[in-house]
């Protein structure tokens, strides 16, 4: 067990993921997904531990500051793991994989808060899972109809989800890899995507 831990070690510190065997490949692109996955978990583990009766307090534009700011912040720290990493691809994706599900809660948050305060302004009252679930409907613009915004104030937030949902998936994932391939390139090897790697 120690001579395979060496050897995944060693291979981490190669600089570029295809200079490593198709096995230390493998054990990065798990490992990043795992990571992903703990991401997940805490993230939604924070989401659904907020009382209800708490996010009554907080106006909800404030909250969408906030939870703005909070995206904006773990969007700049990802950016420089991702400059400063071995693997920046690996890290870009670790990345994407972080910040749609933080930038879905700051949403379901907001929807959630709403909801409470104004139990007519979606055409059903939220709970933390139904937040979660209008928001990624949203998101991936299923838009099932089972929940709409009814009042004003809802349908604009809905709509700058909406907008910030094409902002998200164009502009911070092109962000995000453009970092990593520009870190690849600093060395003058081009790397190739995951896609690749996986064959």
């Amino acid at each position: 067990m120690a001579s395979h831990n060496q050897g995944f070690t060693s291979a981490l510190q190669l600089q570029k993921l295809a200079q490593m065997d198709k096995r230390a490949q493998h054990l990065a692109i798990i490992k990043t997904a795992g990571l992903v996955v703990i991401a997940w978990v805490v993230i939604f583990l924070a989401y659904f531990m907020i009382p209800v009766q708490s996010i009554t307090g907080v106006n909800p534009v404030l909250r969408f500051v906030l939870g703005t700011a909070l995206v904006i912040a773990v969007l700049m720290w990802q950016i420089y793991r991702i400059r400063n990493s071995k693997l920046p691809e690996l890290r870009a994706a670790e990345a994407v994989g972080v910040l749609i599900p933080l930038f879905l809660i700051v949403f379901a948050t907001i929807y959630l808060s709403i909801s409470v305060a104004n139990r007519h302004a979606l055409t059903q009252p939220l709970d933390h899972v139904a937040a979660i679930y209008f928001a990624i409907t949203i998101f991936s613009t299923v838009g099932f109809g089972d929940i709409t915004a009814v009042s004003n104030p809802a349908r604009l937030l809905v709509s700058l989800q909406m907008i910030l949902d094409l902002v998200l998936l164009a502009t911070i994932v092109k962000v995000l890899f453009g970092v990593a391939r520009n870190v690849s390139k600093q060395d003058g090897q081009a790397e190739p995507g995951l896609s690749d790697l996986l064959s």
